[in-house]
C-alpha cells in the first residue's frame, strides 16, 4: 500500500507499520477522535472570596420592605404599598428601630389616605408622631388625615405643630428643611382657610336661623293680635 497524498492526510492521524511491511493510517480517516478531558481545577482562595463578595453585594442590594412599598406607592399600587409597609413594621422591633418605624407608619398613613381609609391614616400618623415628635412629616401626615375627616380645627393644630418642629430643625440645618417648611406653610394655610370657611358657614347658618325665628315669631304674634 502506498502512502496517501498529503492533501488526504488527517493531521491527527499517523502512519503505523503493519505486519507484512504495509503501512496504514491510525486512526482511520473519518473516525471519531477521542476527547481529552481537561482536569477540573479547584477554585482558588481568591476565587472563593470573589464569589462570596458577589453574593454579599447581591444581598445588600436587595430592596427592603420600605423601598418596595415606596415603589408600589409611586406606581399607585396602594394595596401592595400598605402590605410592604406592614411587613417592614413587623420586622422593625425594638427601641433602636424607632425612627424607622416612624417612617414606615408615616408612609403607610399616606397610602391609607390615598385609599380613602382616613381613620387608619390618622391612627398611623398619630403613632408616627408619638414615636418621633420632632419630625415634621409625622405631623403633616396627621394634619392630612384630619383634613380628610373634615376635622379642620384639629388639622390646623397638627400642621402648626409640624411647622413649629420644622422651624426648630431649620435652626440646625436650614437648607435641609427649607422645602419641607414651605410645604407645611402651604398645607397649614389651606387647613386654616378651610377652618375659617367652616366658621363663616356656621355664622351664616346662625343668622339664617335667627331670621327664621324672628319671622316665625312675628307671624305668630300677628295671628294672636287678629284673634283678639
Amino acid at each position: 500500500h502506498r502512502f496517501l497524498p498529503a492533501a488526504n492526510r488527517d493531521s491527527k492521524s499517523s502512519y503505523v507499520r503493519l505486519r507484512g511491511g504495509t503501512a496504514a493510517l491510525w486512526p482511520p480517516l473519518g473516525a471519531a477522535q477521542p476527547q481529552r478531558s481537561s482536569p477540573q481545577r479547584a477554585p482558588t482562595h481568591k476565587a472563593k472570596n470573589s464569589i462570596t463578595s458577589r453574593r454579599m453585594l447581591n444581598w445588600l442590594r436587595r430592596p427592603d420592605a420600605k423601598e418596595l412599598g415606596n415603589s408600589a406607592f409611586k406606581e399607585k399600587n396602594l394595596d401592595e404599598a400598605v402590605l410592604q409597609y406592614t411587613r417592614g413594621l413587623e420586622l422593625c422591633q425594638g427601641t433602636a428601630q424607632t425612627e424607622e418605624r416612624s417612617k414606615l407608619l408615616a408612609n403607610r398613613s399616606a397610602a391609607h389616605a390615598k385609599l380613602g381609609d382616613y381613620e387608619a391614616a390618622l391612627a398611623d400618623a398619630e403613632e408616627a408622631a408619638r414615636l418621633q415628635p420632632d419630625w415634621p412629616k409625622a405631623w403633616a401626615r396627621k394634619g392630612k388625615a384630619l383634613t380628610c375627616l373634615q376635622r379642620h380645627k384639629a388639622a390646623a393644630s397638627a400642621y402648626a405643630r409640624g411647622l413649629e418642629m420644622a422651624l426648630t430643625l431649620m435652626q440646625k440645618n436650614d437648607e435641609r428643611h427649607e422645602r419641607e417648611l414651605e410645604a407645611l406653610q402651604k398645607q397649614a394655610k389651606t387647613a386654616s382657610d378651610s377652618y375659617m370657611a367652616l366658621l363663616g358657614e356656621t355664622e351664616t347658618l346662625k343668622r339664617q336661623l335667627e331670621d327664621y325665628t324672628l319671622m316665625f315669631g312675628e307671624r305668630e304674634t300677628g295671628g294672636k293680635a287678629k284673634a283678639g
